[in-house]
C-alpha cells in the first residue's frame, strides 16, 4: 500500500507484521478502501461512492467478527470445563484466558460503530458541498504538514495511522482470540509428554495424531487462503487494466479529430467555432 504513511513505525511493525493471522481481511476490509479514498479525495462523488461502499464492508466485517468472537469465547469456556484442565499445561491455560479478554473486547469494542454512524446511510442521494465530503473524508484521513501539493497533485490529505489501527481493532481482537485458543489447545494435547517427562503411554500416541491432524488442517487453510488471495489479485488486476483501457478510450474520443480533406488550420478553427 503505498499511498498509506504508516507512522509511528510500530504502527506499521503491528499493521504489518502483527497481522499475520488476518492480514488478508485487513487489506480487504479496511486497507484497500482508505488508500482508494486517498487515492480519489479529490474527486467528491467518487468519494461518495467509496464511502458507501466502505460504510458496507465494514457491516459486514462487524457482523462476521461478533459471530467468531462468540463462538471463539464459547471455545474457551467450554475449555474450562473439561474435567482434565487442572492437569493441563500452565500456559494453556494462559493462553485461555488471554483468548477469553481478547474475544470479550472484540465483541464489545464501539469505536468502529461510533465512526461509521457518521457516514449517512443515504449518502450518494446526498448533494454535499466539497466541506461536508472533506469532513467526513477524516474519518480515515488526516492532514499532513508534511505533504506538499507537488507530491500528491489534487490531494491533501493523507490516511491516518490511528484510524487505521481503531478501524482494525475488532478484526485483530478476534483473529488474535483464535490463534491463541488453538495454540493453547495444542499445548493441552502435548499435556502427556510434559507430565509423563517422556513416557510413552496411550495418551502420547493420542496427543501425536492429534497435532498430526491439527497440522494439516492448518496447512490446508493457509493453501486455500494463498490460492483465494492470488485469484482475488488477478481478478483486481483485470479490473484495473478495463478500467485504465476504458479512460483512455475515453480521453480518445474527447480529442478534436483533424478532417483529412481540410488543412489543420481550417479544422481547428471549426471545433473551436462548435
Amino acid at each position: 500500500m503505498k499511498q498509506l504513511p504508516f507512522k509511528p513505525i510500530f504502527t506499521f511493525i503491528l499493521l504489518r507484521i502483527g497481522a499475520i493471522s488476518y492480514n488478508r481481511s485487513l487489506a480487504h476490509y479496511t486497507l484497500e478502501p482508505i488508500e482508494e479514498i486517498c487515492l480519489h479525495q479529490s474527486d467528491h462523488e467518487t468519494v461518495k461512492r467509496l464511502l458507501h461502499d466502505f460504510k458496507a464492508r465494514k457491516k459486514q466485517e462487524i457482523s462476521f467478527v461478533r459471530s467468531a468472537a462468540t463462538l471463539s469465547a464459547a471455545a474457551v469456556i467450554g475449555a474450562f470445563s473439561w474435567p482434565a484442565i487442572t492437569d493441563a499445561f500452565w500456559l494453556a491455560t494462559l493462553l485461555w484466558q488471554s483468548s477469553l479478554w481478547l474475544s470479550v473486547f472484540a465483541l464489545i469494542s464501539s469505536a468502529q460503530d461510533t465512526l461509521l454512524e457518521q457516514i449517512p446511510d443515504r449518502l450518494l442521494d446526498l448533494d454535499l458541498s466539497g466541506a461536508e465530503v472533506n469532513a467526513l473524508l477524516r474519518i480515515v484521513l488526516k492532514t499532513s504538514a508534511e505533504t506538499s501539493d507537488n507530491d500528491h497533485p489534487g490531494n491533501h490529505l493523507v490516511a491516518d495511522g490511528w484510524l487505521i489501527w481503531v478501524w482494525q481493532t475488532p478484526m485483530m481482537l478476534m483473529s488474535l482470540s483464535w490463534v491463541a485458543f488453538l495454540v493453547g489447545y495444542a499445548l493441552y494435547i502435548i499435556t502427556p509428554f510434559i507430565n509423563n517427562r517422556g513416557t510413552w503411554t496411550v495418551h502420547s500416541t493420542t496427543a501425536v495424531i492429534s497435532l498430526i491432524v491439527g497440522a494439516g488442517v492448518v496447512l490446508n487453510f493457509y493453501i486455500c487462503s494463498i490460492l483465494a488471495r492470488r485469484s482475488v489479485k488477478h481478478v483486481k488486476t483485470s479490473q484495473m487494466e478495463r478500467e485504465l483501457n476504458r479512460r483512455m478510450n475515453t480521453n480518445a474520443e474527447m480529442e478534436p479529430r483533424w478532417s483529412t480533406d481540410e488543412p489543420k488550420g481550417m479544422a481547428t478553427s471549426k471545433v473551436f467555432e462548435a
